[in-house]
């Protein structure tokens, strides 16, 4: 195994120059906050015609090319149900 490859979550904080390692119970709260923050903050619930179109456009997601079609249905289901209407594959480009 390669000596410099991570085994935990790391998180370097605003102004901060070193990274620190965090728990994932941790890592997963603090994501957990910041895209629901995120969400509440950009959430469009009507459009100007007044149409209802419940969207997130603070949220956006790119995929890579060596995702399997299962994580992708997986990343479409989880984005969507967000609201998310950025979606990107890599494999399109």
């Amino acid at each position: 195994m390669n000596d410099r490859r991570l085994l935990k979550p790391q998180v370097r904080r605003p102004g901060g120059t070193d990274w620190e390692d965090i728990s994932w119970e941790q890592a997963y709260s603090e994501i957990a906050e910041r895209v629901k923050k995120t969400r509440e903050e950009t959430f469009i619930d009507k459009d100007a015609q007044g149409h209802t179109v419940n969207r997130c456009e603070g949220i956006a997601f790119t995929g890579g090319c060596t995702d399997t079609n299962e994580f992708n249905y997986l990343v479409v289901k989880t984005m969507r149900s967000l609201g998310v209407c950025y979606l990107e594959n890599q494999a399109r480009v």
